[in-house]
C-alpha cells in the first residue's frame, strides 16, 4: 500500500512540475506575442508619422474667407517647454497692419508677448504676416526632458489678440520628429480675440522600443556575467559591458537633452548592481576558498 501511495505522490508532484512549466511556457509565449506585437505597432507608428495627415492638425471653418493662427511646435528645451512659433492669416483682409499675440500658458509662467505685422499679399490674395514668429514657448503641463523615454506629455496654452483679430480656425504643425501629434487628443476653443489650445505631444513608440530593448538586454547580461564568466575573464567583462551600454546610450542621445534622464538612472542601477554581484561572488568564492584551505590544514 505504501508502494501505491510513494508512486501516486509522484505522479502528483509529476503533474505539478508539468502543469507549472506549462505555465511557464505560456507566459514566455504571450510576453513574446506581446513584443512582437508592440514592435509592429511602433515601427507602423513610426511609417504613419511621416504622413502629412500626422503632421498637421487642422481645425479649420469649410466656408471662405479662412482666417487662421498657425502654431509650429518645434524642438522641445531643457526647461519645461516646446519652442514654438505663430503664423496668422488673416484671410483676405482688411485688418490691422499690425497687432500684439499675448501667449498665456501655465500659472508659474509669464506671459509672452508677441509683437506680429501684416500686409497685403496680392499674388497669394491674403493678408497675413511676411514670416513666423519669433519663438515662443509651448510650455507642457506634465512630465519633463528628464522622464525619457516616457515623456509623453501635454502642451496648453492660450493666446490673445490686441487689437482683437478675426480667427476662425487654428492649424496645428509638428515640426518635432521625435514625438507624435494625435490631432483627435487636441482641443481647440476659438472665441472672439482669444484662442485656448491643448493636445498632446506623445513620445515615439519606436523610441521608447529601442530604450526598453537596451535595458532588457542589459539586465540580462548583469545576470549572466557575474555567475558565467570565469574570473580570470571579469574584469575584461565588465570593461566591456560598461564601455558597451553606455556607447549604445549614444544611439539616443540626441533625443535626451537633460542628464540624468529616467534612462540614464536605469543604466547606471545596472551598473552598481552589476559590481555588487561580482563582488559578493567574489566574497563568496574568497569565503569557500578559506574553509577549503582550513579543512586541509586539519
Amino acid at each position: 500500500m505504501s508502494r501505491w501511495s510513494a508512486l501516486i505522490s509522484r505522479a502528483i508532484a509529476l503533474a505539478k512540475v508539468i502543469r507549472l512549466k506549462r505555465v511557464g511556457i505560456a507566459l514566455f509565449s504571450i510576453l513574446i506575442v506581446g513584443i512582437a506585437a508592440y514592435f509592429v505597432y511602433a515601427m507602423t507608428s513610426a511609417w504613419k508619422a511621416q504622413e502629412p495627415t500626422a503632421i498637421v492638425c487642422g481645425f479649420l471653418p469649410s466656408n471662405p474667407p479662412l482666417s487662421y493662427i498657425q502654431y509650429n511646435v518645434k524642438d522641445q528645451a531643457v526647461e519645461p517647454f516646446f519652442h514654438g512659433t505663430i503664423f496668422v492669416n488673416l484671410g483676405y483682409g482688411p485688418g490691422p497692419s499690425q497687432a500684439e499675440l499675448i501667449t498665456t500658458a501655465a500659472p508659474l509662467y509669464a506671459n509672452t508677448s508677441t509683437h506680429v505685422e501684416f500686409f497685403k499679399d496680392e499674388l497669394a490674395k491674403s493678408f497675413w504676416m511676411r514670416k513666423e514668429s519669433d519663438e515662443v514657448p509651448l510650455v507642457r503641463t506634465s512630465r519633463s526632458a528628464r522622464d525619457f523615454p516616457f515623456d509623453t506629455t501635454v502642451v496648453e496654452f492660450e493666446t490673445t489678440f490686441n487689437p482683437p483679430l478675426s480667427i476662425q480656425g487654428v492649424m496645428l504643425r509638428n515640426f518635432n520628429s521625435s514625438f507624435n501629434m494625435p490631432c483627435d487628443k487636441a482641443a481647440i476653443t476659438v472665441v472672439p480675440g482669444k484662442v485656448h489650445a491643448r493636445f498632446v505631444m506623445r513620445r515615439k513608440p519606436l523610441v521608447q522600443l529601442m530604450a526598453v530593448v537596451i535595458l532588457v538586454s542589459a539586465t540580462l547580461f548583469v545576470l549572466i556575467i557575474p555567475f558565467s564568466v570565469k574570473r580570470e575573464a571579469l574584469a575584461t567583462s565588465v570593461a566591456s559591458f560598461f564601455f558597451s551600454i553606455w556607447s549604445t546610450r549614444g544611439i539616443l542621445a540626441s533625443e535626451m537633452k537633460v542628464f540624468p534622464t529616467t534612462f540614464d538612472l536605469a543604466i547606471l542601477t545596472l551598473c552598481v548592481f552589476l559590481l555588487l554581484m561580482i563582488g559578493f561572488r567574489l566574497l563568496y568564492e574568497w569565503g569557500k576558498s578559506k574553509q577549503t584551505l582550513e579543512a586541509q590544514a586539519r
